[in-house]
């Protein structure tokens, strides 16, 4: 066990702003501003959803949660394709390694923090629900991307 204090769930939040930030600069050439946990869901419509985290002396889940326009018009920057080309698969792929490269950085936040852990598999789904706002140990960060949006809800346990 680490015998450093573990990093609270603001730091790690600040670090998924940044890590998000980063990724999609980097991946997709876009910009996006991110709103406080405050912020909900432009929309409660079934949404693409993608899941990863890391497990060891502290547990981190984030997932990621997009409608249907912003998760294709991710997948078309990240691809470098017309939004028209791209199909189910290449979102579900796309959101899976976005996700395991903005949760991967956050690990290595926590890993150069001295706290061991190791990354889960990427999980994505299509026509999810939002998860109801209020729980224990977490927070959500709206990011906005042009007219389009994805929500991150982070929790540690």
């Amino acid at each position: 066990m680490s015998s450093n204090p573990l990093p609270s769930l603001q730091q790690t939040r600040e670090w998924l702003d940044s890590s998000v930030l980063d990724v999609l600069g980097t991946m997709a050439h876009v910009v996006a501003f991110p709103h406080p946990s405050s912020s909900t869901a432009p929309s409660d419509s079934p949404v693409y959803s993608s899941t990863v985290g890391f497990k060891g002396e502290v547990n981190v889940s984030v997932s990621f949660f997009a409608p249907e326009h912003s998760a294709t018009l991710l997948a078309s920057k990240f691809l470098d394709m017309a939004e028209s080309e791209v199909d189910s698969e290449m979102i579900k792929d796309v959101l899976g390694e976005f996700a395991n490269m903005a949760v991967g950085a956050i690990k290595s936040r926590f890993s150069d923090s001295g706290v061991n852990c190791v990354m889960t598999i990427p999980s994505v789904s299509a026509g999810v629900a939002l998860p109801r706002l209020g729980r224990e140990n977490t927070e959500r960060v709206l990011f906005e991307i042009g007219q389009d949006w994805m929500l991150a809800e982070i929790a540690l346990a």
